[in-house]
């Protein structure tokens, strides 16, 4: 008899034993972690959040970077690429992280524009946000994609405005604009490019050769499903991109900078 019960003993601490190890094991199970979050800031700010994710990213090597931008209601949805490419330009140029453990990710519209920075071992991912929904697609309409200002260099300036930026350039969703347009058969690529105002008469064949030139030999855009026009002068040099189904109405140009116009002499 004493035999059984210390057999019962041995038993029973042995089950005590791996149940606790086991819940030991599933409370250390490793999870997704939500590093940062930030709106709408400037490059330099934006680059500060950056260099502290980098250390993350270097402090867990099995793990990978998640980068998650979020647009609101009321902007463009070209901003969240400009953001994630200017994230990736930052983080593998400017702190040399390795763009195999980085992932980008257009999160779609929410409440307020957001980015996160999520640091997720393997096996797990991060969370997606309450107030994110997904917006219904309509391919059958025109739909402005993103509007942004167009820096021309100055050679004698301190520093140049691409320098500047931190690598949030402004053009940096021309190559998701490109692949939307590209797996839409009957859709077309249309630009309106705005020069200032007080540019010189050779910007716009500038901002007309830079921009046809990145969207059909750097995104491989058909030269056929690309129409670009001059939408006339604004205050500030800008580009539009837009998205124009086939038999749809091509946007209409919104100048809001005006030459003066000379009296004649009687």
């Amino acid at each position: 008899m004493k035999i059984v019960n210390k057999l019962l003993i041995i038993l029973c601490a042995t089950f005590l034993l791996s149940t606790q190890c086991l819940a030991q094991e599933t409370f250390e199970k490793p999870q997704a972690r939500l590093i940062d979050e930030f709106g709408n800031e400037y490059p330099t700010r934006t680059a500060a959040r950056l260099d502290n994710f980098a250390v993350e990213i270097q402090n867990n090597p099995s793990a990978k970077g998640f980068i998650i931008s979020y647009h609101s209601q009321t902007e463009l949805a070209g901003k969240s690429a400009r953001n994630l490419k200017g994230c990736e330009n930052y983080l593998t140029e400017s702190r040399g992280i390795d763009k195999n453990r980085l992932i980008f990710i257009e999160g779609g519209e929410a409440q307020n524009t957001v980015t996160e920075l999520w640091i997720v071992p393997f096996g797990t991912t991060p969370k997606i946000r309450q107030d994110a929904y997904k917006k219904v697609f309509n391919d059958k309409i025109t739909k402005k994609y993103d509007s942004y200002y167009f820096p021309i260099e100055d050679k004698n300036a301190p520093v140049s405005e691409y320098e500047g930026c931190y690598g949030f350039c402004n053009d940096a969703s021309l190559g998701t604009f490109a692949s939307l347009v590209k797996k839409d058969n009957d859709a077309t690529a249309f630009v309106i490019l705005y020069p200032e105002i007080s540019d010189r008469k050779t910007v716009f064949a500038k901002m007309l050769q830079s921009v046809r030139r990145d969207l059909t030999k750097k995104y491989e855009l058909p030269l056929l499903k690309l129409k670009i026009i001059n939408g006339g002068f604004r205050r500030q040099r800008s580009v539009e991109l837009w998205i124009l189904p086939k038999g749809e109405h091509a946007p209409v140009a919104t100048p809001n900078a005006f030459p003066k116009v000379r009296k004649k002499r009687k």
